[in-house]
């Protein structure tokens, strides 16, 4: 390069003129490198508003900066394993509960009679307060059941029949299939007092070969058959073949323990009415049940009638 002053050959490093003593260029050092851009010769415009952050402001600006990072999201299987244990555990729980409510006689047993005729279901009998014991119990007792003040009559064109009922107890409303229709009395409370009557469709009834097997295969399949019985043993009535709504009924006993160790006796009576076949089923308690016939089976069979 040449020297501005004078003209002289200069080297490119020069950074003064050997001749005339002329400064080339002024020597400077920074630890930017070569590349980097200039730096800004003039103020932002925003740096007044920055630096007149109130201090509430600023520490709230802090706070926020300084707050941990967000933990990173569960991924989506063990999402869906933790959701599963959870169900598992609400199943087991659920199950646990509706198992201990049905021992006690709260929900009702589904059964069906032998091949697929099928009938109303029988709600499991429970025991009255003050009389489970650690050994079966037999013996009557009396002065346990509540006395009914008045009787109502029913007359249900579903299943074609009508009879009396206590006043205080519950009509549940008629269940149907293709085999039979039938309807359930029973006190509010749970004191294992349970009276069901159905009639069986044309499809029903056939699969019944008389009266008496119609009586029996109902009987055993509520009560036999089942996991929450055991000791069943059949029993002669005391009348086999009684007279209900005007025409002769046969009947069939049986007694069986429960889970509590306690003893139940149930009735189940049939009868074959214009080719279709009826049946009466009941239980109670072997202590009350002589006190059941009293106060409510015997005059509730008493007032049936046939409406057809």
């Amino acid at each position: 390069m040449k020297c501005l002053q004078c003209g002289a050959d200069l080297l490119d490093s020069a950074t003064f003129c050997a001749r005339c003593g002329t400064p080339i260029r002024a020597t400077s050092f920074s630890y930017l490198p070569t590349d980097a851009p200039p730096w800004p010769a003039t103020v932002p415009q925003n740096i007044s508003r920055i630096a007149a952050k109130q201090p509430a402001q600023a520490a709230a600006t802090a706070l926020v900066t300084s707050a941990p990072a967000a933990k990173p999201r569960r991924s989506a299987g063990r999402i869906f394993a933790t959701i599963f244990l959870l169900l598992v555990s609400i199943a087991i729980g659920v199950g646990g509960t509706f198992g201990s409510l049905a021992m006690n006689g709260q929900f009702a047993r589904t059964s069906s009679v032998p091949t697929n005729a099928g009938h109303l279901v029988t709600p499991v009998p429970t025991a009255t307060t003050g009389t489970t014991s650690p050994t079966a119990t037999t013996t009557p007792q009396t002065n346990l059941l509540p006395t009914p003040t008045s009787f109502l009559v029913v007359k249900n064109a579903d299943v074609g029949i009508s009879l009396k009922y206590p006043a205080d107890w519950v009509q549940d409303q008629p269940q149907k299939s293709a085999y039979f229709i039938g309807i359930a009395f029973h006190p509010h409370q749970a004191i294992g007092i349970n009276l069901v009557i159905q009639r069986f469709s044309s499809t029903g009834s056939a699969q019944f070969k008389s009266t008496g097997d119609a009586s029996q295969s109902i009987l055993q399949q509520d009560y036999q058959n089942g996991s929450l019985f055991h000791n069943y043993q059949q029993i002669q009535p005391a009348n086999p073949t009684p007279t209900i709504g005007g025409v002769q009924w046969i009947e069939r006993d049986a007694t069986f323990v429960d889970t509590n160790n306690v003893v139940l006796h149930a009735v189940s009576i049939s009868v074959q009415h214009n080719k279709l076949y009826y049946n009466i089923s009941y239980f109670a308690l072997n202590t009350l049940y002589d006190e059941a016939m009293q106060k409510y089976y015997s005059q509730m069979l008493a007032s049936f009638q046939f409406l057809s």
